[in-house]
């Protein structure tokens, strides 16, 4: 068992309460300031808390993904899933006393994919202003054909790109005053 006698509070912690923001593929230094005033050995121990879940963070298995660094936390190839709130603790070995042991107040990681996710999002909203733009065109020419004002789109004339837009912006013009004449 541990020492219980002759024990003062000699250990300090301080982790930052931050969030960090990175992209899958990118790697992460989650950081961790330890000091105290004695030569005994410390454990140091990461843990992460998920919306569903909390575990520690294995370093001895998944040296590949997680590594240490003046105590810092370093998370290499992150992906979507390693978003959590992580917390380092330190604790004095075979010492069991108040400020024995410290936990920090937790640095959120934050983790967006940015590959094929975001790349059908920016399509979605580029076809979505397209089809309104199109719709917004046909419901012009509607408009015109109805209410029997010339335009040189429904006739088919070759005009200048400008004047086909003077005539569209001349059309719309006159059906918007039109209908407030007649309200």
């Amino acid at each position: 068992m541990g020492n219980k006698t002759d024990c003062h509070p000699v250990l300090s912690l301080h982790q930052p309460d931050e969030v960090i923001w990175r992209i899958g593929g990118q790697t992460a230094s989650l950081p961790c300031n330890i000091t105290y005033d004695t030569n005994m050995e410390i454990d140091l121990i990461w843990f992460v808390f998920k919306e569903d879940a909390h575990h520690s963070v294995d370093l001895m298995t998944q040296q590949h993904k997680y590594s240490l660094e003046r105590n810092a936390l370093n998370i290499n190839s992150l992906q979507a899933n390693d978003s959590g709130v992580y917390h380092c603790a330190a604790l004095f070995k075979n010492v069991v006393c108040s400020g024995a042991q410290e936990i920090g107040q937790g640095t959120t990681l934050v983790v967006r994919e940015w590959g094929m996710q975001m790349t059908w999002h920016v399509l979605l909203w580029l076809l979505f202003v397209l089809l309104a733009l199109y719709s917004l065109a046909v419901l012009i020419l509607i408009i015109c054909k109805k209410t029997g004002k010339d335009i040189a789109v429904c006739r088919g004339t070759q005009k200048s790109d400008i004047q086909v837009k003077s005539s569209l912006l001349y059309c719309l013009t006159e059906v918007v005053h039109d209908v407030l004449k007649n309200t």
